[in-house]
């Protein structure tokens, strides 16, 4: 999505108050903030991956590659960028305790630092982020001939 953003030219998320009903992000992290403090670790993480299967649905059906070559698209673009990124955003927050270092790089390529659960809702914070590119966060790993 980061490499989509500089493609279309666009380093700044457009801010868009439209929430896609296919990110359940607001519910699932009130969920996992609920889990973390009944210290239901593995429900928590399950709830969060959740998120992060609705996002790549979301981005599987949406198709924005196919959007960004398209310039009459452009708002509809921007507001499935802004989903995705907020969607990002979110995912990164709840996966914090998991994967302290992943997350910190993705929040910092989107623009946002906050880790507190109750910034993990959709829409918590407006477009107008500045985003980077970011190299893999989990490259793939290329199997040794034997």
């Amino acid at each position: 999505m980061l490499r989509l953003l500089a493609r279309a030219g666009r380093s700044l998320v457009a801010t868009s108050s439209r929430n896609p009903r296919a990110i359940p992000a607001t519910e699932l992290a009130r969920l996992g903030s609920a889990h973390f403090d009944s210290v239901e670790v593995t429900v928590a993480l399950q709830e969060a991956w959740q998120l992060v299967r609705a996002l790549n649905r979301y981005v599987q059906e949406q198709a924005p590659w196919q959007l960004a070559k398209d310039p009459s698209a452009s708002d509809r673009l921007d507001s499935i960028l802004y989903g995705l990124a907020e969607g990002l955003r979110a995912v990164s927050v709840l996966l914090h305790p998991f994967l302290p270092d992943s997350s910190t790089r993705l929040l910092a390529a989107l623009g946002r630092e906050e880790l507190s659960f109750e910034t993990a809702i959709f829409g918590h914070v407006g477009g107008g982020a500045r985003v980077e590119e970011l190299e893999p966060l989990f490259p793939r790993v290329e199997r040794a001939e034997a």
